[in-house]
């Protein structure tokens, strides 16, 4: 008996000696390599990303310039549709527009740089030529040696007095 008590002696001050859960080191030191192995893993997949989505920006560009080179040559082709002329400073020096006011008046437009004016009743009161300065300013000359000069808006020309609102007038071209 002596044995089993020796035996029971040393288990109960094993018991007591032994360190509680809380005193056990809270993280294993195997478990660390792990998060760096991760965070890598994310780091590349995302490098992997990053330069696909970069690959297909630059495609897509290239192939927006491509297709910008080709708008731009059926522009050149089709320019002589639009009712507006500029020059090679890109200003506005002639347009084909018919502008009406709300008492009927209206003027009309050309790009060869002449105009007439009509009355209500559609009647022809004048004609001549004009000039734009500044995409703006227009200054209308009859033949008979009168001037008169009008601004314009993008929609409407107006002295301040009358607003003449402005429809440009597309040429029709004749199909193939």
């Amino acid at each position: 008996m002596d044995n089993n008590q020796n035996f029971e002696q040393q288990f109960i001050q094993q018991v007591k000696n032994a360190p509680l859960p809380a005193a056990q080191p809270e993280k294993n030191h195997k478990d660390f390599p792990v998060i760096p192995t991760i965070l890598g893993a994310i780091i590349i997949l995302q490098s992997i990303a990053l330069i696909i989505l970069m690959t297909n920006y630059f495609s897509l560009t290239n192939s927006s310039d491509e297709e910008a080179g080709e708008i731009e040559e059926e522009t050149e082709e089709t320019e002589e549709e639009s009712p507006y002329v500029y020059n090679e400073n890109n200003e506005l020096t002639a347009m084909t527009a018919t502008c009406t006011a709300e008492d009927g008046t209206s003027l009309v437009l050309t790009k060869s740089k002449n105009y007439e004016e009509y009355d209500a009743s559609s009647s022809l009161t004048g004609s001549g030529t004009y000039t734009i300065t500044r995409d703006s300013v227009f200054s209308f000359n009859k033949s008979s040696g009168k001037s008169r000069t009008l601004f314009y808006d993008g929609y409407t020309l107006t002295d301040g007095t009358v607003f003449y609102d402005c429809e440009e007038a597309y040429e029709d071209t004749p199909e193939d």
